[in-house]
């Protein structure tokens, strides 16, 4: 029997499409599974428009929150501030090999990471901050080699920092602040090239700062506040030409300034206070009080730019709110 070519492309079409409709529908079923398990502050309807009619039909590409690809598969979840209460043992995570962005930010989940997070191959984007996540960081989110911003600050997590996560190449954000976190600042950091963002602020670190964190050349931001590092300052972070924000107080950092950090030309903000430094401040650094005082039409210019930007923050639209490197990158370019 001859098959003409428009009848071999009219069949790959048909079985395309059906392929398409029952990925489609394995991943509403995984989250209608998921979302039976949740529940949220006050009894509030949650998630009305994640619903299946009788036949199962509904694509989840219209549910709030979910974004899909051309091929009709879920590639985004944004249920930040959403009020959700549960877990993430019953997310399915390797129902959606298409994910590259998901953020469960701003909730109320609770219990443990999974460490099968670690099957979104895909995933660029992952926030789970401000949530009440406990235990450790699994390893296996050093599986998720495409990630470029990780979100973890503001739970209860605890143990050490993992090696693991200097397998993430392309991660250019990680806030890890917040949590019950202890142990040494891993050295291997010093290979994350593309890092321009690094909270690790209220923890329980210890040990000294790794002299490899000099090669993070694209770092703008490293906040370390709040633990309990010691030794001194690594005079290789003159390499870090590129940063603006040095915040190091409230540690156990001894020995003298270095004078190099003088010449760090973008640095705009360096907080060492409530260590145990000692030595004069290097005449360096008077080259970073380069600013006069406020005038007082540019302070009221100034709150109000924080208003604006404290309402984008809690925007029910997930769409606009900005990413924490942005709001604190923002902020920091305040006179």
């Amino acid at each position: 029997m001859a098959f003409f070519p428009s009848t071999i492309f009219l069949l790959a079409t048909v079985l395309c499409t059906l392929y398409v409709a029952s990925c489609s529908s394995h991943e509403a079923d995984a989250l209608i599974n998921w979302k039976e398990t949740l529940h949220t502050q006050n009894n509030i309807l949650m998630l009305p428009s994640w619903k299946l009619d009788d036949q199962k039909t509904v694509s989840p590409c219209k549910w709030y929150g979910v974004s899909c690809n051309e091929q009709g598969s879920i590639n985004k979840l944004n249920l930040s501030s959403s009020g959700l209460n549960g877990t993430l043992d019953h997310l399915p995570f390797s129902s959606f090999p298409n994910l590259v962005y998901l953020n469960l930010g701003l909730n109320y989940f609770s219990g443990n990471i999974p460490s099968e997070i670690g099957q979104l191959s895909k995933l660029v984007y992952l926030d789970l901050s401000t949530n009440l996540l406990m235990g450790i960081i699994p390893p296996e989110i050093g599986e998720l080699r495409n990630l470029e911003t990780l979100y973890l600050a503001e739970n209860q997590l605890n143990g050490s920092i993992p090696k693991s996560l200097c397998q993430l190449r392309f991660l250019s954000d990680l806030a890890l602040s917040h949590n019950n976190l202890y142990g040494s600042v891993p050295s291997c950091f010093g290979q994350l090239s593309k890092l321009g963002f690094l909270d690790l602020n209220s923890n329980k670190i210890s040990g000294l700062i790794p002299l490899e964190l000099g090669n993070l050349y694209n770092l703008k931001s490293l906040y370390m506040v709040n633990n309990s590092l010691t030794g001194s300052i690594p005079k290789t972070f003159v390499n870090l030409k590129k940063l603006t924000i040095l915040s190091l107080s409230e540690n156990q950092l001894s020995g003298s300034v270095p004078k190099e950090l003088g010449h760090l030309t973008s640095l705009t903000c360096i907080d060492l206070q409530n260590n145990d430094l000692n030595g004069p401040i290097p005449s360096s650094l008077d080259l970073l009080d380069h600013r006069l005082p406020v005038p007082l039409l540019e302070i009221k210019e100034v709150v109000t730019s924080i208003l604006v930007l404290a309402i984008r923050c809690v925007n029910s639209d997930p769409e606009i709110r900005p990413r924490m490197y942005d709001v604190s990158q923002e902020l920091a370019s305040f006179p």
